[in-house]
């Protein structure tokens, strides 16, 4: 599994699982244990579009934050306190980068804000 350390402000803020592959997105968090403290997914696309990083919560039994990036991985929606079983969310703005947290762990981020992103196996994308 591919992972990813991301910072916020300068400051390591989580390690991330890659999930770039058709499987593994639409697994996401599905029949999962919760995140932990410092544990999250990025969903990457090839391009910004809203419907690709649409998401839903079926199957998952806990409630989680989402986090989408454009593709200059700057923040374009937060959405806080997905709760199990949510049939539908979508970001506001185009997104290529979807970030699934433990919740509560959205509300040190702020709209407009950058994320830097490390890829192990991509080119740093920032």
């Amino acid at each position: 599994m591919k992972t990813s350390k991301i910072f916020y402000k300068n400051s390591y803020f989580t390690t991330a699982k890659i999930y770039d592959t058709s499987f593994s997105k639409v697994k996401g968090l599905m029949f999962s244990s919760p995140l932990k403290k410092n544990e999250s997914l990025l969903f990457v696309t090839e391009k910004e579009n809203i419907t690709e990083l649409s998401i839903h919560s079926l199957f998952v039994f806990f409630s989680f934050d989402a986090v989408w990036l454009d593709k200059r991985c700057q923040i374009v929606d937060i959405q806080g306190n997905i709760k199990p079983f949510t049939l539908y969310r979508q970001p506001k703005r185009k997104a290529q980068y979807l970030l699934e947290l433990p919740l509560g762990k959205s509300k040190r981020l702020a709209l407009g804000n950058k994320l830097i992103v490390k890829f192990k196996s991509y080119s740093n994308v920032r």
